[in-house]
């Protein structure tokens, strides 16, 4: 695989622009002729998208091979911040 065939982007649910987070490649297993390795291990620091109050969070990955050939896979929501559900009022009587 190329040093950039992997890339992790992420957005806050109902934006349009995805935003590109770094990833660190922590381990690789390309496994011999008799046993298929376990692929390559990345890590990516999520510091920089927790900085909001409240926010479900979309991430999409996108793979490419060494022949050149792609996939990407969204996943929505994929994380939350904050609370999930916004706190009701209480009621008023």
């Amino acid at each position: 695989m190329a040093a950039d065939a992997t890339r992790l982007y992420y957005r806050y649910a109902g934006q349009a622009d995805w935003r590109e987070l770094p990833l660190t490649q922590v381990a690789e297993d390309s496994g011999t002729s008799k046993v298929l390795g376990w692929g390559v291990l990345y890590r990516a620091t999520l510091n920089g998208i927790t900085n909001v109050e409240r926010a479900f969070v979309d991430l999409k990955i996108e793979l490419r091979d060494i022949a050149g050939n792609t996939s990407a896979i969204e996943v929505t929501p994929a994380l939350s911040i904050g609370p999930e559900v916004v706190p009701r009022k209480k009621a008023v009587r």
